[in-house]
């Protein structure tokens, strides 16, 4: 998706944030984000924020971001997409608001202005998102209950960084690469990083379902919850299984058709397993007519190097909804060569270790 960056100064005496210090972080993310780039800063030059756009949502150059509220007094930039965006447009154009663009983030814009840090509840999809405004002089920081967007900060010399990618962050708060001993250890250990940390001193990843806000007196404060995810809700009645199996496939069907509604063509990561052949037909359900590409990872065997994967049932599943198939070979030395590019080294390293 797209990559985001940011310098906040938390210093009173309204010292400005260089732009060279969002250069450096924003080349370090411009892969993520091929179709454009914008930058924003305040009156007092104590706020820079920037972003590279993939563009999906819109793709014409008036959903370039970043993008304001109704009135100019917000704004905001993306990472990710919001899946009921267009629930929320229409419930803001009740209200009044109107919009220039058919982009989500726009949406969020004039959702910050019209229900402050609420809104952040409203909100359906994978993200992490900046809003500020500018009126008021204060903003946030936040990222879906689920943790899919990556959103990474730090806080050091009155500065407040954040990114996409904690190895951007890093190159500007540390003179070299310092690592955070014990969380390297946990990873070793469990294969994961604990809470908020990362493997890196100085640098934590805002947490799934959380939010940072800032205000005017340069104050940042601690990470607050905005939504949790819990798979175990009880339900509240029973339903027999005829009804429940329409009551799934009725989910489905709408959560599927949500997320393929881009201007982009739709591809499937379709490992030849339940899930995402479910994923595939239901696509070919929604639209026979659309053209969807799937992707098939093949891995290299440990003991004698060749490729192994589900290809067999892949080239049926493909065969029977009509769809073209790309496999995708994945060796270890491609993992190594690549491990740069990944939002956080841990990423890659559990990606090579599997």
């Amino acid at each position: 998706m797209c990559g985001i960056c940011g310098a906040i100064n938390l210093d009173k005496k309204n010292k400005k944030v260089s732009i060279k210090n969002i250069e450096i972080i924003r080349k370090q993310i411009a892969s993520r984000g091929p179709d454009a780039k914008g930058y924003w800063t305040n009156k007092n030059k104590d706020l820079i924020v920037a972003i590279h756009r993939l563009a999906t949502q819109d793709t014409s150059p008036t959903a370039n971001q970043p993008l304001y509220s109704q009135d100019k007094n917000v704004i905001t930039i993306m990472n990710g997409e919001i899946y009921n965006h267009n629930y929320l447009k229409k419930i803001l154009e009740k209200k009044g608001y109107s919009f220039k663009s058919k982009n989500d983030t726009e949406v969020i814009a004039n959702s910050f202005h019209y229900w402050g840090k609420k809104f952040l509840n409203k909100l359906e999809g994978q993200f992490a998102l900046f809003g500020y405004n500018i009126k008021k002089n204060e903003g946030l920081l936040a990222r879906d209950e689920h943790g899919i967007s990556p959103l990474y900060y730090s806080i050091k010399n009155d500065r407040l960084f954040f990114s996409s990618t904690e190895t951007s962050i890093n190159s500007q708060i540390n003179k070299r690469i310092t690592l955070n001993n014990k969380t390297v250890s946990d990873f070793i250990i469990s294969g994961s990083s604990t809470k908020d940390n990362t493997i890196f001193k100085n640098i934590k990843q805002l947490q799934p379902g959380k939010y940072i806000l800032f205000n005017t007196n340069k104050k940042v404060f601690k990470p607050k919850t905005f939504k949790i995810f819990n798979p175990k809700q009880k339900l509240k009645k029973r339903l027999s299984l005829p009804k429940s199996q329409k009551k799934i496939l009725s989910i489905l069907y709408n959560k599927v058709y949500e997320r393929a509604s881009g201007n982009k063509n739709v591809g499937v990561f379709l490992s030849g397993g339940v899930d995402s052949t479910l994923i595939l037909a239901l696509l070919k359900k929604i639209n026979p007519q659309k053209k969807i590409i799937t992707f098939t990872a093949s891995f290299e065997s440990i003991k004698n190097r060749e490729l192994i994967g589900e290809q067999k049932i892949v080239k049926k599943i493909c065969k029977y909804y009509k769809c073209k198939n790309i496999i995708v070979p994945i060796k270890s030395k491609d993992l190594i060569e690549n491990m740069g590019t990944y939002s956080s080294p841990e990423t890659g390293i559990l990606e090579y270790c599997n």
